[in-house]
């Protein structure tokens, strides 16, 4: 099942209806021999060799500098030298117990920086616990300097080797990868993929019916050619050389089918992940179980109301009280420079719908000139906005200095006097006019259960370049998923976006 975005209704795909699992085939041990590239597996190896002697030149740095820190502040040197390196040894060896590219569909992910925080959380927890009962016991250097040095530098090791693998658009990092599911979920699979970069997708298998009518899919401007049917997977991955299949919801497979499929693209040396058919649900409100050989997911309950809690209210006027201090001297020259450059006032105030749909008064930098709304009808015909939104690219209405601050979205900055007054906060959604909220489908009035924000997800995931789906996914997913690191990680996330303008006009 899929959502229209349009209507928030669900929707069901043309696929075919549920068929039997087929029996399993006993000879399934005969299955065709290995299909992946010897060279990419090779290279992947050697990809995991590197990263692992990254690992280890951290954990000789970081028992070194223990050593040294310990020898100084405790009595018993063997203490010290053997505490050191059995807590060392014991860290490398969880961390390495398994391969840093495990799963190749999901590279430097998430998944491997939460493991980096599990291993040294599982190893030096238990040591802080002993150093706060028994001080004399343990070198104290062992939980202020080798913990410390070993998670942050195996997470800097880590971020690097995300970005650099990224970067370079490795294939050992992102194995070439083939979706099968239903075309709602396949597509939705698709999607997630390029949007973080693993786009390496040869291909995608959908249900029959769908298989026949089309022969490619678009995502994102990306065409994913239709490799064949749900059924036919196995002789999809030898047409497109896949080394993962990603497969998610589809009427056609059952549990018995599915295992069928495992068990040959094992034994094709093919990855499987399975997703679970949902879309914009993050981490942190997932529970996994197995629960009578079954693996289950609970998802949590979205709790927007918790934006509304002190720490993002501390963040708010941290951000905002700070920037104001730090920017001052900006905002004065931006100030003179738009009363230079055309008559009018300096801020333009207008009315913006808020949490709960309560109006209030939004200010900025003035950008255009003062009869730009009268001009707004004359210009309908230019309307690149993405659904209700107006949007014109190169708009005469905007002034010279206005382009400047627009492209760097400086004309912003005095909504910070809305944060501290409470109307906004740093992040969140865009802030709509009442015409725009008038027009909302059901799934879009969500964004109004939390306060709309200076930035947010929408601004640092391409602005205008986003389609009117992409920015209702953008902000809905950013209301139901609502978290103070998430904040954080967009207000770092800014910079880079109004450094570089991207999507801003």
């Amino acid at each position: 099942m899929s959502i229209d975005y349009m209507t928030g209704a669900p929707s069901t795909g043309s696929g075919p209806a549920r068929v039997a699992d087929p029996v399993v085939d006993e000879s399934v041990a005969e299955a065709p021999r290995t299909v992946v590239d010897p060279d990419a597996r090779a290279g992947r190896a050697r990809l995991e060799r590197a990263i692992t002697g990254v690992d280890l030149m951290i954990a000789i740095l970081a028992g070194a500098a223990g050593l040294f820190c310990g020898l100084a502040e405790h009595a018993s040197a063997p203490v010290v030298l053997v505490s050191t390196t059995v807590a060392v040894a014991v860290w490398f060896h969880l961390l390495t117990r398994n391969a840093p590219l495990a799963v190749p569909a999901l590279g430097m992910g998430a998944a491997e920086l939460r493991r980096v925080i599990g291993t040294v959380r599982t190893v030096f927890g238990p040591l802080v616990v002993v150093a706060l009962f028994f001080p004399h016991l343990l070198p104290r250097a062992l939980v202020v300097v080798v913990g410390p040095v070993l998670l942050v530098g195996t997470l800097l090791s880590r971020l690097w080797w995300r970005r650099h693998l990224r970067g370079d658009g490795r294939a050992a990092a992102v194995a070439p990868t083939l979706v099968v599911g239903g075309y709602g979920a396949a597509t939705a699979t698709a999607r997630a993929l390029i949007t973080a970069s693993h786009s390496r997708i040869v291909g995608v298998c959908l249900p029959a019916g769908d298989a026949a009518l089309a022969d490619a899919i678009e995502v994102r401007g990306t065409r994913i050619p239709v490799a064949g049917s749900d059924r036919e997977v196995e002789a999809a991955v030898r047409e497109t050389g896949a080394g993962v299949v990603m497969l998610t919801a589809t009427d056609a497979l059952g549990p018995d089918a599915v295992r069928d499929l495992a068990w040959r693209l094992a034994a094709m040396g093919v990855e499987l992940v399975v997703t679970t058919g949902l879309a914009d649900v993050a981490g942190h409100r997932l529970a996994h179980q197995d629960i009578g050989g079954t693996p289950m997911v609970h998802v949590a309950h979205p709790r927007p109301r918790r934006s509304f809690g002190p720490g993002k209210r501390m963040l708010d006027l941290a951000v905002a009280g700070g920037g104001l201090a730090a920017l001052a001297p900006v905002m004065l020259v931006i100030a003179i420079a738009i009363r230079v450059d055309s008559r009018g006032p300096v801020f333009y105030r207008a009315e913006r719908i808020g949490a709960d749909g309560r109006p209030f008064r939004m200010v900025k930098f003035r950008s255009m000139y003062v009869d730009a709304d009268t001009r707004r009808d004359r210009l309908s015909g230019d309307d690149m906005g993405a659904g209700p939104l107006f949007k014109v690219k190169d708009d005469p209405r905007v002034t010279k200095v206005g382009r400047i601050i627009r492209r760097y979205s400086l004309d912003e900055l005095p909504q910070f006097f809305n944060v501290l007054r409470g109307d906004m906060a740093v992040v969140g959604p865009r802030p709509a006019l009442a015409h725009e909220v008038d027009q909302y489908p059901a799934v879009m009035r969500r964004r109004l259960l939390v306060k709309p924000g200076v930035t947010g997800a929408w601004q640092v995931s391409g602005r205008s370049d986003l389609s009117w789906d992409e920015s209702i996914r953008i902000d809905v997913g950013y209301v139901e998923n609502w978290s103070l690191g998430t904040d954080i990680g967009i207000i770092a996330r800014t910079f880079r976006t109004v450094l570089t303008s991207d999507g801003a006009y």
